[in-house]
């Protein structure tokens, strides 16, 4: 027998790809949690779905009808057409719209928001059955899900014969209630797409660290004291199935007040945004690698040498011509900017 999971359930799914990726949803585009959604779910619901229009329309110019959710479709769902067009965010918007769609009433496996459930199930000791008839998802917990992978989505990538999808969330440790919604967004957005180029262009984890900091570096959202961390999951399809590749968490917030406190900002963001692959420049492709793990070194062990190694590298005729071809008339304050990083040694 199935169980169906709606807003009355939802909460002992915590700790699955659905229940996080819904999560997020509500964080991001209702400025809400889990258990504010579940005290009033069409009202919140309806909250997303219009913020989900509004971010459509600034990220692709395109209608809700007009574009997929960006995550791997799996096995059989692939093939089977009612399973497929959930993926349409035209689907996802007005299925949200419908309070019916929260009853239960019908229910749906997705693999890819499932994929974890058997060590979900082991894990909590339920019966080790088939998945699809232990439980499935109402349709407005399944578009909730999808709403969320659009909105956190970060990149898809090559990596080798195989196809990574990137996700980014960011959230406080006691909600976002008293956080600036318009910072909280605007840094979510600055972080997916830093995340994004950094990836494809094959930088460390140390630019990503950094990119999370400089992006969250906000008076709206550091103002608040309000203790929050950024997550970062990756997902690669394996044939019929999918793994989660990774899922870290990080906590910027030490980082970014540091940032903030040095007036370098505006260049850490500039320069890992618009970060070039090491193909196009090699010399500042190094550079940027090397200053994000002194940035990280630094806030971990204080040691003014990881830094005073980095700025001493802005001397570098090479390194200046390449910053220089890539940032135009931007590069000498980027320079400039990033010498304000001396105030923390």
């Amino acid at each position: 027998m199935s169980t169906v999971v709606t807003p009355a359930n939802i909460l002992e799914l915590k700790g699955t790809l659905a229940y996080w990726f819904a999560e997020k949803a509500l964080e991001l585009l209702a400025s809400t949690n889990m258990e504010g959604f579940v005290s009033n779910p069409s009202v919140y619901a309806q909250q997303v779905a219009t913020q989900l229009d509004a971010l459509v329309a600034k990220r692709s110019k395109k209608t809700p009808s007009e574009v997929r959710v960006p995550l791997p479709i799996l096995g059989n769902d692939a093939r089977r057409k009612e399973v497929s067009n959930m993926f349409n965010l035209g689907w996802v918007s007005s299925t949200l719209r419908d309070p019916q769609s929260f009853s239960g009433a019908k229910g749906y496996v997705l693999s890819t928001l499932l994929l974890d459930l058997k060590a979900y199930l082991r894990l909590f000791g339920l019966p080790r059955t088939d998945r699809g008839k232990v439980l499935k998802l109402a349709p407005g917990i399944i578009a909730l899900s999808l709403a969320g992978a659009y909105a956190t989505h970060s990149y898809k990538v090559a990596r080798g014969e195989n196809i990574e999808y990137g996700y980014i969330g960011l959230s406080f440790m006691k909600g976002s209630a008293g956080i600036n919604v318009v910072d909280l967004r605007k840094s979510h957005e600055y972080v997916r797409r830093a995340v994004w180029n950094l990836t494809r262009n094959e930088y460390g984890f140390a630019p990503i660290i950094v990119s999370m900091a400089a992006g969250t570096a906000r008076k709206g959202i550091l103002s608040a004291r309000i203790p929050f961390y950024v997550e970062f999951l990756r997902i690669q399809p394996t044939g019929q199935s999918a793994l989660v590749k990774g899922f870290d968490v990080v906590d910027p917030e030490r980082l970014a007040r540091l940032v903030a406190r040095a007036r370098a900002t505006f260049c850490l963001k500039r320069l890992l945004a618009e970060a070039p692959s090491r193909e196009r420049c090699n010399n500042l492709h190094r550079y940027i690698n090397l200053l994000c793990k002194s940035l990280v070194d630094f806030e971990h062990y204080r040691r003014s040498e990881d830094l005073y190694y980095a700025l001493r590298l802005l001397t570098s005729k090479e390194l200046n011509r390449e910053g220089a071809a890539v940032f135009k008339e931007e590069w000498p304050r980027i320079v400039e900017c990033l010498r304000g990083l001396e105030r923390l040694a």
